[in-house]
């Protein structure tokens, strides 16, 4: 236990020098400080993933829009073929051979 204590107190040390701290106070506070600015930090960047993800999320669904009107598009100019080409091979088909 006595070995656990001194580690303990080695890491302590380890942390004042890395913060460039003298005491326990004052590496209590540093580490307070960046926490709370990792904190805001990471809601920061939450707020700003989300953002760009309800910009996707709408962006997805204009163009799911414009593809439905691009489909429906599509199928009105096949319809108008299709009654184009119907209405021309009646007529041939009522216009006798060599009349036309």
């Amino acid at each position: 236990a006595h070995a656990l204590v001194w580690r303990i107190a080695a890491l302590s040390q380890n942390w004042r020098r890395a913060l460039g701290v003298s005491g326990e106070r004052e590496t209590v506070e540093k580490l307070n400080a960046a926490g709370a600015q990792a904190t805001a930090s990471r809601v920061v960047c939450e707020a700003l993933l989300r953002r760009e993800l309800e910009a996707c999320e709408i962006a997805d669904l204009e163009l799911r829009r414009e593809l439905e009107r691009s489909r429906e598009a599509l199928l009105k100019v096949h319809r108008a073929i299709r009654l184009h080409f119907d209405e021309e091979l009646d007529e041939a088909a009522t216009t006798p051979s060599g009349f036309g």
